[in-house]
């Protein structure tokens, strides 16, 4: 059985941007990538945006992933799910119920970075 695909929208939240690194999020479908050092303003306002949607975060440095996630429950979203193993959430957010209407992903993570989960999730590739 083919695994589902993810379709909401992908945020790529980093400290580090490259030329190659904007260029490989596009064409796994990323709406943005946003460097955490730099785009404190945009990032902030990305999150105010999510007020009353669904959004799953993964990054495996629980002090990040817990920033963001009192960053977005603040502007009053719906549900905030953290995951800070990238397997499985490429398991599990294809699926989840009600569906994520936003993920965002930590560019570096162990077995496999923030691009390669977003093209997973894009294409309901098996890890």
């Amino acid at each position: 059985m083919p695994r589902q695909k993810y379709e909401g929208e992908i945020y790529i939240i980093s400290s580090e941007t490259t030329k190659e690194m904007l260029k490989a999020a596009e064409v796994v479908g990323v709406a943005r990538v946003h460097n955490k050092m730099r785009d404190y303003e945009q990032i902030n306002e990305l999150c105010k945006r999510q007020g009353g949607k669904t959004v799953a975060v993964v990054d495996d440095t629980p002090i990040s992933a817990d920033a963001l996630r009192r960053t977005l429950e603040s502007h009053r979203v719906k549900e905030v799910v953290v995951y800070y193993n990238p397997l499985e959430a490429r398991e599990e957010i294809p699926g989840h119920i009600p569906p994520f209407d936003t993920v965002f992903l930590d560019y570096r993570m162990p077995r496999m970075n923030g691009l390669e989960l977003a093209d997973k999730l894009r294409t309901g590739a098996d890890i």
